[in-house]
């Protein structure tokens, strides 16, 4: 698996525009559980890709952005994700599986 550096991984993603997005209001609270939330969302969608992504393969990939925004949404409004990943996000996660799946060799040709 892939040493993530969380300073790394989550630049394309401050918790500033995500509290923004949700028109959530500036306070320790948010702040800190919206910056966890993005943390969390990053990972699960790193680890639904690929374990080996590297940091820098995907900080500056749109739909890895966009998806872990909209987990980290979908996390704050449901924390236990009771009905699950929403197809969006379950899409996103496809598409860059396509993009960074890590295929044997001998099915390379």
């Amino acid at each position: 698996m892939a040493d993530l550096d969380n300073s790394e991984v989550f630049s394309q993603i401050s918790t500033q525009d995500m509290l923004d997005e949700l028109n959530l209001d500036d306070t320790e609270e948010n702040n800190k559980l919206m910056s966890d939330l993005i943390q969390d969302s990053a990972l699960i969608i790193i680890h639904a890709v690929n374990n080996n992504l590297s940091a820098s393969e995907v900080n500056s990939d749109k739909i890895f952005n966009r998806a872990v925004k909209a987990l980290a949404t979908q996390l704050y409004f449901d924390r236990t994700l009771s009905q699950g990943m929403s197809l969006g996000i379950q899409l996103m996660i496809d598409h860059l599986k396509g993009e960074y799946a890590e295929w044997p060799a001998d099915q390379q040709n």
